[in-house]
């Protein structure tokens, strides 16, 4: 299977991508950071270098591809909530788009416990928000929403935005 996967060389992505080579997969690995190009490629996978917040660039990386991995980055801890539930809504809309466009009908989406609530989860709305958006997607496309708690070296960036939500 062709298969593309985000979150560049983060904690998730790095062990899956090494696993699914090892299956015989041909993996293609999205990176914001051009640096990570020559290490994506020593594992056995294909570095697509670019932006998530690029349709374009998701369209083109998208193409020809039987599978899609889609998380959304880090979130910049000094924006606000409205900020950040804002920018993952639209990284989200980018992968609808290039989902839509080249005609991928599996994704797997790595979303959050909280996800169902629409409200009285913090922070955690961001997935909602995001799962809402890939739910508008044609019923033909097969999307499976992962949910984990978050993840303990996550935590402690949060604080700020912890503590400015009360």
């Amino acid at each position: 299977m062709k298969i593309v996967l985000t979150g560049s060389l983060g904690h998730i992505t790095r062990p899956l991508a090494i696993n699914l080579i090892k299956e015989g997969h041909q993996i293609t690995i999205i990176s914001s950071n051009s640096e990570r190009q020559k290490e994506i490629e020593a594992l056995g996978a294909v570095a697509a270098i670019g932006d998530m917040h690029d349709a374009t660039f998701l369209t083109h990386t998208f193409k020809g591809v039987d599978v899609v991995y889609c998380m959304v980055p880090y979130p910049d801890i000094k924006k606000s909530f409205q900020e950040i539930v804002g920018e993952y809504t639209s990284v989200a809309e980018n992968y609808k788009a290039a989902v839509l466009q080249t005609g991928i009908s599996k994704m797997v989406i790595l979303s959050s416990v909280g996800a169902h609530m629409p409200s009285g989860n913090g922070l955690l709305q961001y997935a909602y928000a995001i799962e809402q958006a890939y739910n508008q997607l044609p019923e033909h496309i097969s999307i499976k929403f992962m949910r984990p708690v978050s993840f303990y070296y996550n935590l402690l960036s949060f604080i700020p935005v912890i503590k400015s939500q009360g």
